[in-house]
């Protein structure tokens, strides 16, 4: 073989060699210093899918699954999974993405009852008549007495704002009596508008006859109704379904056909055990709503019909059900560890 044979040979030679360690570049996996920022950053696993740059096709079936259990499993804490197995999970949505870019703007712990309204329904409203009556007097009397503060081991400083419905003195057109009355509390100062998040820490008793709603309620009645995240029912045991406080629901109400009674309403049910200290997180968005219950998503909507469009405060109310003078009726209280107001950081 002459040289210039070998020459040749050589060079091809190094060619191939080049092209293999190409090609050994472009297949294997991503190292930690070089992949993207997009695979790098953790604040990378919050981008919605739809927003997430393109992965080039990867060569080896261990590189792929790696790099795709990296793009697209997000972090527990960010993107919710459902309570309720039967709950499908829309898709990551730009507005969810960008959830968490929020700023506290007011927390109240109830070491005192600063910022606490409690309701004194008057005379003229309160009734003494037996049967069902309607919801709304099965909701009076109330009485500021039943909104206190108490010591609570269970609560993260170790008291809590207690709201009952237990028998106390009030006012009727009769003189004074005493009977079943009801808690009904508000936060005075914080009216707020879309966008805003609502997060709260409470857990109940169980109860019969009684029920309780914890809401965000319209500033002087306006939007659609109000927005019940987290609604009990009466039960007729301890043990029942509402009696032992192991389920609750979301009511979120509008008055579509301009009746006046609200009556659509979207209603979702979970099971969690009230019983313990629970924390629900409601997200209002001008065009998207949803609550998480301690940290997982349950139900939203994207209806505007039933989404606020204005400012509103929380609010939590009691009311008797199945009659007055129902003799089985148990007392029920609604004990609120901290409540926790946000609005966007920018």
């Amino acid at each position: 073989m002459t040289r210039t044979q070998i020459a040749i040979l050589v060079g091809i030679l190094a060619l191939t060699l080049a092209g293999l360690a190409s090609l050994f570049a472009e297949t294997r996996g991503w190292a930690d210093e070089d992949r993207p920022a997009a695979l790098a950053s953790p604040a990378a696993l919050e981008t919605p899918l739809s927003l997430a740059p393109e992965i080039a096709p990867i060569a080896t079936p261990e590189t792929a699954e790696t790099i795709a259990a990296e793009a697209v499993e997000p972090a527990a804490a960010e993107v919710a999974e459902p309570i309720d197995p039967a709950v499908e999970s829309a898709p990551v949505t730009i507005a969810q993405a960008e959830s968490a870019k929020w700023k506290l703007a007011y927390r109240n712990d109830f070491t005192d009852l600063k910022d606490v309204n409690a309701f004194e329904s008057p005379a003229k409203v309160n009734t003494e008549s037996g049967g069902k009556g309607s919801a709304k007097d099965l909701q009076k009397p109330t009485v500021k007495s039943n909104v206190v503060v108490v010591d609570d081991s269970d609560a993260s400083d170790g008291h809590a704002l207690a709201i009952y419905t237990r028998k106390a003195k009030f006012a009727t057109p009769g003189g004074e009596r005493e009977g079943w009355a009801n808690g009904r509390m508000m936060i005075t100062g914080q009216n707020q508008s879309p966008p805003v998040r609502v997060k709260v820490r409470l857990r109940m008793t169980p109860s019969v006859g009684t029920k309780s709603a914890v809401m965000w309620w319209p500033v002087g009645g306006g939007w659609p109704w109000e927005v019940d995240f987290a609604e009990t029912f009466g039960g007729k045991s301890l043990n029942d379904y509402w009696g032992s406080r192991q389920h609750v629901r979301q009511n979120w109400h509008a008055d579509i056909n301009g009746d006046g009674r609200a009556k659509e309403q979207l209603t979702h049910a979970d099971d969690v055990d009230l019983t313990k200290y629970t924390e629900f997180d409601l997200y209002i968005l001008p065009d998207h709503m949803w609550v998480e219950i301690n940290g997982r998503k349950t139900f939203e909507t994207k209806d505007k019909r039933y989404i606020p469009n204005g400012p509103g405060f929380f609010s939590i109310g009691k009311a008797l059900t199945d009659g007055r003078e129902l003799r089985s009726r148990t007392d029920d209280t609604v004990f609120l560890d901290w409540v926790e107001i946000y609005l966007p950081s920018s």
